[in-house]
């Protein structure tokens, strides 16, 4: 159960050199598990997040159904309802080796008698307790600070159409990815310890979506969610570059003969999670490099 205002219940064509780029930082492919790159929870299927692994909580008075491929979440009645979904397991979350949680959304309407909170959230947590929180406005989307207090914000129009979301870890900071444009950034936090018996700041590996705060209210509508983690890319047959990652999600690669200059060199999409790309522009030599989103 959701309890208190900061709360949650737990949830080479010749010698090709091969990179992953996550959201404005190129990262450098490390030893991490591919296979666990996943849809999370996916609205076509007709159902809630809670029918696809995700545990739900609620103080209050909210609303969920499936609708039109995706979720219909309303916390509006009353700004002192509470809820959201935790998902559950959540795979390892390195942000050494760098992530994406990738959401698709659009906020119908938000309100908040605090300039500290908003009425939709996502909080993402990594296996060393390192993580943001962003909160989701009408017309701004940003993080709180350690303290719980507006930090980095960025103004960004959420309502009106829906929005694919990339939400990713690296090193020391986050990168927050709208339709393919990085719109906010800022440092990952060690989070201090909320009012309330609950801390899902102190839960390793942690991703929730929701309303967690007494403060605001929020209908919005969610249609996806995937865990995106760097994939081995491998060339087999020559000039087929393939690797394993998630399905439906359009993924952008880029050649370079310089590791300086990128250019597209396409994009692809696949219904399984093993994708794969034919390079039809040959040089003598090529670093390829795959992006999402």
């Amino acid at each position: 159960m959701l309890a208190g205002d900061k709360n949650h219940m737990r949830y080479f064509t010749n010698q090709i050199s091969l990179k992953f780029m996550l959201p404005a930082l190129a990262v450098l492919l490390a030893a991490v598990n591919v296979t666990q790159a996943q849809t999370l929870y996916a609205g076509s299927l007709g159902t809630t997040p809670d029918s696809q692994g995700w545990i739900y909580g609620l103080l209050g008075a909210a609303t969920k159904s499936a609708t039109a491929g995706s979720t219909l979440f309303d916390t509006t009645l009353n700004n002192t309802t509470q809820g959201g979904w935790t998902y559950d397991p959540t795979p390892d979350l390195n942000h050494t080796n760098g992530f994406s949680v990738s959401f698709t959304l659009r906020v119908n309407s938000e309100s908040h008698s605090s300039t500290n909170r908003g009425g939709f959230g996502i909080i993402v947590i990594a296996d060393d307790l390192r993580g943001v929180e962003l909160d989701f406005w009408n017309n701004t989307i940003f993080a709180q600070s350690a303290g719980f207090v507006h930090a980095e914000d960025t103004a960004f129009a959420t309502t009106g159409a829906l929005v694919n979301y990339a939400l990713t870890f690296q090193a020391t900071n986050y990168v927050l990815g709208a339709n393919g444009a990085a719109i906010l950034s800022g440092p990952l936090r060690i989070y201090g310890t909320p009012a309330g018996p609950l801390d899902p700041y102190a839960i390793p590996n942690l991703i929730f979506l929701g309303d967690d705060t007494s403060s605001a209210a929020a209908s919005i509508n969610l249609q996806q969610v995937a865990l995106i983690f760097p994939p081995a890319l491998a060339i087999n047959p020559a000039g087929v570059v393939s690797w394993t990652g998630v399905s439906n999600q359009t993924y952008r690669v880029l050649a370079s003969t310089n590791l300086t200059s990128w250019t597209p060199a396409g994009t692809v999409t696949s219904p399984a999670n093993v994708i794969k790309f034919t390079n039809t522009v040959l040089q003598p030599y090529q670093y390829l490099r795959v992006a999402y989103p």
